[in-house]
């Protein structure tokens, strides 16, 4: 028996790193996914992972309209919705304040803020007719103190942590659950692409 024998779950960022792993944890302890994620790479993953119970849908998380096609395609395949793991992000550079541009300020909040709202959002109708669910919201350690030159991708994870408490407990009542992770610095392809392998070897 698997811990999660008879649980559906919805992965976002589920193409490569933090996603994936997670995606094949939860496929290996029984239960079925959906692999969600803006590269197409995901079907691959969901391919290596294999069976009927995994399937792969592509998802803008930033995108209210493409949720809910996600949402409606999990339901359609599996009929319900026991998990999200809002585990998609950006963190593309590392910048202080003054350096910080709006134009990138305003696409990390669109993806890692609001992309985890819409997620949470959109599953809600489903967990809260079922009066049961787990939400799973994918912070940082970025977002338990103040780090130097990470200023935009460190505020969108603070906002993570605090929709996560504010949102568990509205949805109490209907027996849906709201957890932050806050994962310290895991070597992944989005790690690789904002350090050097020097910085990654003192991490």
């Amino acid at each position: 028996m698997g811990l999660l024998d008879g649980k559906v779950a919805i992965i976002t960022g589920a193409a490569s790193g933090q996603g994936a792993a997670e995606a094949r944890m939860f496929a290996a302890e029984g239960a079925r996914v959906v692999l969600a994620d803006v590269n197409p790479a995901g079907a691959e993953v969901a391919a290596s992972i294999g069976g009927k119970g995994v399937i792969f849908k592509k998802l803008d998380i930033s995108q209210a309209d493409q949720w809910q096609e996600v949402v409606a395609g999990a339901l359609n395949a599996f009929e319900k919705i026991d998990v999200l793991v809002n585990n998609a992000a950006l963190n593309d550079n590392h910048l202080p304040i003054e350096e910080t541009e709006y134009e990138h300020f305003e696409k990390l909040i669109r993806i890692n803020m609001l992309g985890t709202f819409l997620g949470m959002k959109t599953v809600l109708p489903a967990m809260r007719s079922a009066r049961s669910g787990s939400i799973i919201n994918i912070s940082s350690t970025a977002a338990l103190r103040g780090m130097p030159s990470i200023f935009d991708y460190g505020a969108t994870k603070w906002a993570i942590r605090g929709m996560s408490r504010h949102a568990a407990l509205d949805l109490a009542k209907y027996g849906i659950r709201v957890n932050a992770v806050f994962p310290g610095i895991i070597d992944t392809p989005m790690m690789e692409a904002v350090t050097t392998p020097e910085t990654r070897a003192e991490f």
